[in-house]
Protein backbone atom coordinates (compact mmCIF):
# COMPACT_ATOMS: atom_id res chain seq x y z
CA UNK A 1 0.00 0.00 0.00
CA UNK A 2 1.23 3.46 -0.90
CA UNK A 3 0.15 6.52 1.10
CA UNK A 4 0.45 10.14 -0.03
CA UNK A 5 -0.03 13.29 2.03
CA UNK A 6 -2.20 15.23 -0.43
CA UNK A 7 -2.03 18.38 1.68
CA UNK A 8 1.48 18.84 0.29
CA UNK A 9 -0.29 20.06 -2.86
CA UNK A 10 -3.94 20.77 -2.05
CA UNK A 11 -6.12 22.78 0.29
CA UNK A 12 -9.66 21.96 1.38
CA UNK A 13 -12.66 24.28 1.14
CA UNK A 14 -15.76 23.25 3.09
CA UNK A 15 -19.21 24.28 1.84
CA UNK A 16 -22.18 23.80 4.16
CA UNK A 17 -25.50 25.36 5.08
CA UNK A 18 -29.16 24.79 4.32
CA UNK A 19 -28.91 25.88 0.67
CA UNK A 20 -25.43 24.61 -0.20
CA UNK A 21 -26.51 21.93 -2.69
CA UNK A 22 -28.80 24.26 -4.66
CA UNK A 23 -26.11 26.93 -4.58
CA UNK A 24 -23.36 24.67 -5.91
CA UNK A 25 -25.67 23.31 -8.60
CA UNK A 26 -25.55 26.72 -10.26
CA UNK A 27 -21.76 26.99 -10.11
CA UNK A 28 -20.39 23.63 -11.22
CA UNK A 29 -20.32 21.57 -14.42
CA UNK A 30 -21.20 18.33 -12.63
CA UNK A 31 -24.40 17.37 -10.83
CA UNK A 32 -23.60 17.80 -7.16
CA UNK A 33 -26.95 16.34 -6.10
CA UNK A 34 -26.22 13.00 -7.76
CA UNK A 35 -22.88 12.53 -6.11
CA UNK A 36 -23.64 8.97 -5.04
CA UNK A 37 -20.01 7.93 -5.54
CA UNK A 38 -18.92 10.30 -2.73
CA UNK A 39 -16.03 11.51 -4.91
CA UNK A 40 -16.57 13.30 -8.21
CA UNK A 41 -14.67 15.59 -10.54
CA UNK A 42 -16.09 18.90 -11.71
CA UNK A 43 -15.19 22.11 -13.44
CA UNK A 44 -15.93 25.66 -12.36
CA UNK A 45 -16.18 27.98 -15.37
CA UNK A 46 -16.22 31.67 -16.16
CA UNK A 47 -19.10 33.01 -18.32
CA UNK A 48 -17.12 32.20 -21.48
CA UNK A 49 -16.97 28.52 -20.57
CA UNK A 50 -13.28 28.57 -19.66
CA UNK A 51 -12.09 26.72 -16.59
CA UNK A 52 -11.63 28.88 -13.53
CA UNK A 53 -10.84 25.76 -11.52
CA UNK A 54 -10.85 21.97 -11.68
CA UNK A 55 -12.27 20.43 -8.52
CA UNK A 56 -12.18 17.15 -6.69
CA UNK A 57 -15.38 17.06 -4.68
CA UNK A 58 -15.77 14.84 -1.62
CA UNK A 59 -18.87 13.92 0.37
CA UNK A 60 -18.24 11.89 3.49
CA UNK A 61 -21.06 9.67 4.82
CA UNK A 62 -20.91 11.28 8.27
CA UNK A 63 -20.96 14.93 7.16
CA UNK A 64 -23.54 17.36 5.79
CA UNK A 65 -20.78 19.36 4.13
CA UNK A 66 -19.21 19.28 0.68
CA UNK A 67 -15.42 19.42 0.50
CA UNK A 68 -13.55 20.92 -2.45
CA UNK A 69 -9.99 19.67 -2.88
CA UNK A 70 -8.09 22.25 -4.88
CA UNK A 71 -4.46 23.29 -5.48
CA UNK A 72 -3.43 25.49 -2.59
CA UNK A 73 -2.42 28.37 -4.88
CA UNK A 74 -6.01 28.68 -6.13
CA UNK A 75 -7.90 28.10 -2.89
CA UNK A 76 -8.31 31.76 -1.96
CA UNK A 77 -9.44 32.73 -5.47
CA UNK A 78 -12.04 29.94 -5.59
CA UNK A 79 -13.36 30.77 -2.13
CA UNK A 80 -13.63 34.47 -3.04
CA UNK A 81 -15.42 33.72 -6.32
CA UNK A 82 -17.96 31.42 -4.68
CA UNK A 83 -18.73 33.99 -1.98
CA UNK A 84 -19.55 36.57 -4.67
CA UNK A 85 -22.59 34.52 -5.69
CA UNK A 86 -24.04 33.61 -2.29
CA UNK A 87 -26.37 36.64 -2.08
CA UNK A 88 -29.19 35.56 0.27
CA UNK A 89 -28.54 31.83 0.11
CA UNK A 90 -27.92 30.08 3.39
CA UNK A 91 -24.42 28.88 2.60
CA UNK A 92 -21.17 28.86 4.56
CA UNK A 93 -17.86 28.70 2.67
CA UNK A 94 -14.67 28.35 4.66
CA UNK A 95 -11.21 26.86 4.61
CA UNK A 96 -11.37 23.44 6.26
CA UNK A 97 -8.70 23.62 8.93
CA UNK A 98 -7.23 20.78 10.99
CA UNK A 99 -8.20 18.13 8.45
CA UNK A 100 -5.99 15.34 7.14
CA UNK A 101 -6.17 14.36 3.47
CA UNK A 102 -4.47 11.12 2.50
CA UNK A 103 -4.27 9.41 -0.88
CA UNK A 104 -4.14 5.61 -0.95
CA UNK A 105 -2.86 3.38 -3.75
CA UNK A 106 -3.74 -0.21 -2.89
CA UNK A 107 -0.81 -2.14 -4.28
CA UNK A 108 -0.98 -4.58 -1.38
CA UNK A 109 -4.10 -6.61 -0.49
CA UNK A 110 -3.24 -6.52 3.21
CA UNK A 111 -4.96 -3.22 3.95
CA UNK A 112 -5.35 -2.16 7.56
CA UNK A 113 -7.51 0.92 6.89
CA UNK A 114 -11.22 0.21 7.09
CA UNK A 115 -13.02 0.38 3.75
CA UNK A 116 -15.81 2.61 5.06
CA UNK A 117 -13.32 5.42 5.63
CA UNK A 118 -12.07 5.44 2.05
CA UNK A 119 -13.65 7.33 -0.85
CA UNK A 120 -12.84 5.60 -4.12
CA UNK A 121 -11.71 7.73 -7.04
CA UNK A 122 -14.12 7.70 -9.99
CA UNK A 123 -11.50 6.81 -12.60
CA UNK A 124 -11.66 3.03 -12.07
CA UNK A 125 -8.19 2.75 -10.54
CA UNK A 126 -7.19 1.20 -7.25
CA UNK A 127 -6.95 4.62 -5.64
CA UNK A 128 -8.94 6.23 -2.85
CA UNK A 129 -8.72 9.15 -0.42
CA UNK A 130 -9.42 9.69 3.23
CA UNK A 131 -10.45 13.03 4.75
CA UNK A 132 -10.76 13.21 8.54
CA UNK A 133 -9.98 15.25 11.65
CA UNK A 134 -9.07 12.40 13.98
CA UNK A 135 -5.49 13.07 15.09
CA UNK A 136 -5.24 9.69 16.83
CA UNK A 137 -6.10 7.92 13.59
CA UNK A 138 -3.53 10.04 11.76
CA UNK A 139 -0.86 9.01 14.27
CA UNK A 140 -1.84 5.34 13.93
CA UNK A 141 -1.56 5.49 10.15
CA UNK A 142 1.76 7.34 10.09
CA UNK A 143 3.21 5.03 12.73
CA UNK A 144 2.61 2.01 10.47
CA UNK A 145 3.24 3.66 7.10
CA UNK A 146 5.48 6.34 5.62
CA UNK A 147 4.28 8.82 3.01
CA UNK A 148 5.36 8.35 -0.57
CA UNK A 149 6.34 11.19 -2.89
CA UNK A 150 3.29 12.94 -4.36
CA UNK A 151 4.79 12.70 -7.87
CA UNK A 152 3.61 9.08 -8.04
CA UNK A 153 0.04 10.20 -7.30
CA UNK A 154 0.22 12.87 -10.00
CA UNK A 155 1.58 10.31 -12.46
CA UNK A 156 -1.51 8.18 -11.84
CA UNK A 157 -3.71 11.23 -12.47
CA UNK A 158 -1.98 11.87 -15.78
CA UNK A 159 -2.29 8.24 -16.87
CA UNK A 160 -6.06 8.49 -16.45
CA UNK A 161 -6.40 11.92 -18.04
CA UNK A 162 -7.08 13.92 -14.88
CA UNK A 163 -6.23 17.59 -15.54
CA UNK A 164 -5.08 20.37 -13.25
CA UNK A 165 -5.86 24.06 -13.45
CA UNK A 166 -3.23 26.29 -11.88
CA UNK A 167 -2.70 30.05 -11.73
CA UNK A 168 -0.76 29.95 -15.01
CA UNK A 169 -3.63 28.25 -16.86
CA UNK A 170 -6.66 29.69 -15.09
CA UNK A 171 -9.40 30.67 -17.59
CA UNK A 172 -7.30 29.46 -20.55
CA UNK A 173 -8.75 26.00 -21.18
CA UNK A 174 -12.22 25.00 -22.30
CA UNK A 175 -14.05 22.11 -20.66
CA UNK A 176 -13.72 19.85 -23.70
CA UNK A 177 -10.06 20.81 -24.18
CA UNK A 178 -9.29 19.19 -20.82
CA UNK A 179 -11.55 16.19 -21.57
CA UNK A 180 -13.90 16.88 -18.65
CA UNK A 181 -16.70 15.30 -20.65
CA UNK A 182 -14.63 12.10 -20.90
CA UNK A 183 -13.92 11.75 -17.16
CA UNK A 184 -17.53 12.23 -16.04
CA UNK A 185 -16.88 15.75 -14.77
CA UNK A 186 -19.77 17.31 -16.73
CA UNK A 187 -23.49 16.59 -16.55
CA UNK A 188 -25.30 17.86 -19.65
CA UNK A 189 -28.78 17.42 -18.15
CA UNK A 190 -28.41 19.19 -14.79
CA UNK A 191 -29.51 22.65 -15.90
CA UNK A 192 -27.89 26.06 -15.84
CA UNK A 193 -24.53 26.98 -14.37
CA UNK A 194 -21.97 29.65 -15.18
CA UNK A 195 -20.58 28.97 -18.66
CA UNK A 196 -23.16 26.24 -19.37
CA UNK A 197 -24.29 27.69 -22.71
CA UNK A 198 -20.80 27.50 -24.23
CA UNK A 199 -20.13 24.02 -22.85
CA UNK A 200 -23.46 22.67 -24.13
CA UNK A 201 -23.06 24.30 -27.55
CA UNK A 202 -19.69 22.62 -28.05
CA UNK A 203 -21.09 19.28 -26.96
CA UNK A 204 -24.27 19.26 -29.02
CA UNK A 205 -23.54 21.51 -31.99
CA UNK A 206 -19.79 21.64 -32.44
CA UNK A 207 -16.71 19.51 -32.37
CA UNK A 208 -13.78 20.20 -30.04
CA UNK A 209 -10.72 21.45 -31.92
CA UNK A 210 -8.42 20.62 -29.02
CA UNK A 211 -8.21 17.54 -26.79
CA UNK A 212 -5.87 16.36 -24.05
CA UNK A 213 -3.41 13.48 -24.47
CA UNK A 214 -1.05 11.53 -22.23
CA UNK A 215 2.57 11.69 -23.31
CA UNK A 216 6.08 10.92 -22.07
CA UNK A 217 9.43 12.65 -22.51
CA UNK A 218 12.39 10.31 -21.90
CA UNK A 219 14.24 12.80 -19.72
CA UNK A 220 13.50 15.07 -16.78
CA UNK A 221 12.36 18.50 -17.90
CA UNK A 222 11.84 21.68 -15.93
CA UNK A 223 8.29 22.56 -17.00
CA UNK A 224 5.53 24.93 -16.03
CA UNK A 225 1.78 24.68 -16.40
CA UNK A 226 0.80 26.09 -19.77
CA UNK A 227 4.23 25.33 -21.25
CA UNK A 228 3.98 25.29 -25.03
CA UNK A 229 3.85 22.03 -26.98
CA UNK A 230 5.30 22.18 -30.49
CA UNK A 231 4.92 20.36 -33.76
CA UNK A 232 8.43 20.90 -35.09
CA UNK A 233 8.73 24.68 -34.54
CA UNK A 234 5.03 25.55 -34.45
CA UNK A 235 3.10 25.84 -31.18
CA UNK A 236 0.09 23.50 -31.23
CA UNK A 237 -0.86 23.14 -27.58
CA UNK A 238 0.04 23.47 -23.91
CA UNK A 239 0.87 21.43 -20.82
CA UNK A 240 -2.15 20.75 -18.59
CA UNK A 241 -0.56 18.54 -15.92
CA UNK A 242 2.91 17.05 -15.45
CA UNK A 243 5.31 15.36 -13.10
CA UNK A 244 8.85 14.00 -13.17
CA UNK A 245 9.79 10.60 -11.81
CA UNK A 246 11.79 7.56 -12.87
CA UNK A 247 14.06 9.85 -14.97
CA UNK A 248 11.13 10.71 -17.24
CA UNK A 249 8.61 13.51 -17.60
CA UNK A 250 4.96 12.48 -17.69
CA UNK A 251 2.69 15.02 -19.32
CA UNK A 252 -1.02 15.57 -19.85
CA UNK A 253 -1.17 18.11 -22.65
CA UNK A 254 -3.78 19.62 -24.93
CA UNK A 255 -3.24 20.11 -28.63
CA UNK A 256 -5.05 20.63 -31.90
CA UNK A 257 -6.34 17.42 -33.44
CA UNK A 258 -4.68 17.84 -36.84
CA UNK A 259 -1.00 17.58 -35.85
CA UNK A 260 1.74 15.23 -37.04
CA UNK A 261 2.09 13.39 -33.74
CA UNK A 262 5.57 12.00 -34.48
CA UNK A 263 6.89 15.59 -34.61
CA UNK A 264 5.71 16.74 -31.18
CA UNK A 265 8.19 18.19 -28.71
CA UNK A 266 8.50 20.23 -25.54
CA UNK A 267 11.56 22.44 -25.15
CA UNK A 268 13.10 20.58 -28.07
CA UNK A 269 12.69 17.16 -26.40
CA UNK A 270 10.63 14.55 -28.24
CA UNK A 271 7.14 14.03 -26.79
CA UNK A 272 5.66 10.59 -27.41
CA UNK A 273 1.89 10.18 -27.14
CA UNK A 274 1.14 7.21 -24.90
CA UNK A 275 -2.64 7.46 -24.77
CA UNK A 276 -5.43 9.25 -26.60
CA UNK A 277 -8.56 9.53 -24.48
CA UNK A 278 -10.99 10.67 -27.19
CA UNK A 279 -11.47 7.64 -29.40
Amino acid sequence: MMLVNLLDRYSIIEISGEDHLDFLQGQLTNDIKKNEKKFIYSGMCNPKGRLFAFLRILRTPDSSSIFFVIPSSLADAVQKRLMMFILRAKVVIQKAENFHLIGIIDDNPLIDISADRKLNLPDQTNRSVMIFQDNDLYKQITTKHSFDDISNWIKKDIEFGIPEVMEQTQEKFLVHTCNLDLIDAVNFKKGCYTGQEIVARTHYLGKPKHRSFYGVVNSKLSLDYGEQVFENDQSVGAVVNFTCCEDKTYVLFEKTLDTQDDSLNIKGEKLVITKSFAN
